[in-house]
């Protein structure tokens, strides 16, 4: 072992380096984030060349660097991959690295070509990620926003796809209604900046179950909850709950006197292409009919509406979020 840098004050995370040769794939370079109980090699593409010195960037503990028996190396991405470094070089031995304290420039003491410095070398740009607790939250929750971006991000833009916007670095942020949002991330550093986008998929807070009873029908699993009622038009007007007849768990029927007549069929279509679940009603009757749909899983409800002697087809492919 020829190197330990604590990475934390507290000593919990440390990386270990390696001389000799030690076969590939390499095997030089070591991480602990748990004070030593278990280490993780972070040698990645290394060559299997002794490394003799390791300093990790004071700003960024994500960007470490190597003195070597063939220069410098750099990661820029904590040990996931490594680059060579040798900024005009000489192709010797390096046996020790430094930061200045002040300007962060680099300081390489060579194997007979004397010491070197590299003018605070710019770091790579940062690459974007986060994550988000509750993973399913509900319309009026808070949500915990956390970056998880590497290459030392210094600034950052959230857009929470509601036209809610924040520059915290761990934001928490409520959205007021069910729907799916794209959150997107953009970070900043002296590199360069990166943005990531993923969807956020938040329920209707009183979501309940679908409860088939003689007049109401539940399709996909259960999720959609379908009623309907009618108005005699021969009758006086008298308004009464049509029966149902469900057919496939996608597909149902309804029907007034004869349960083998049907007034109109309904379906839906989850297997789309635009986020949505598609309402089709194909309607037989002269009757005037409405029918409710609530997605009891986000909350969405709408009422469809067919007027006396309507025989067209009712159709809507944009109301209900899915999935």
């Amino acid at each position: 072992m020829t190197r330990v840098l604590s990475v934390t004050a507290d000593g919990r995370s440390a990386s270990a380096s390696f001389g000799g040769y030690l076969g590939l794939p390499s095997k030089h370079v070591f991480r602990t984030t748990d004070a030593g109980v278990t280490w993780t090699n972070i040698s990645s593409n290394l060559p299997d060349v002794p490394i003799l010195d390791i300093k990790v960037d004071p700003t960024d503990p994500t960007d470490i660097f190597l003195g070597t028996d063939v220069g410098v190396f750099r990661s820029t991405n904590g040990g996931a991959s490594w680059v060579t470094f040798n900024a005009g070089l000489p192709n010797v031995p390096v046996y020790g690295l430094a930061f200045h304290p002040v300007t962060n420039d680099v300081w390489a003491a060579t194997y007979g070509r004397g010491v070197w410095r590299v003018t605070n070398p710019v770091s790579a740009g940062p690459v974007a990620n986060f994550s988000f607790s509750p993973p399913s939250p509900l319309a009026g929750q808070s949500v915990q926003f956390t970056d998880t971006s590497t290459g030392g991000p210094t600034s950052w833009s959230w857009d929470f796809g509601d036209a809610g916007v924040s520059t915290s670095q761990n934001p928490t942020h409520t959205f007021a209604t069910a729907g799916s949002y794209p959150v997107s991330l953009t970070v900043s550093n002296s590199g360069g900046s990166n943005s990531t986008t993923k969807s956020v998929t938040v329920t209707f807070a009183g979501a309940s179950s679908c409860v088939e009873d003689a007049s109401t029908m539940c399709l996909v699993a259960g999720r959609y909850r379908i009623r309907s009622h009618w108005k005699n038009q021969y009758g006086g007007g008298a308004v009464s709950m049509l029966s149902k007849a469900k057919l496939t768990d996608v597909t149902g029927a309804f029907w007034i006197a004869d349960s083998s007549t049907y007034e109109y069929l309904l379906r839906i279509m989850t297997g789309t292409n635009n986020g949505r679940a598609w309402i089709a009603i194909p309607t037989f009757t002269d009757v005037e009919f409405w029918i409710d749909v609530t997605d009891t899983r986000t909350g969405q409800s709408k009422e469809y509406h067919s007027p006396a002697g309507n025989q067209t087809l009712l159709y809507d492919p944009t109301f209900f979020v899915f999935p």
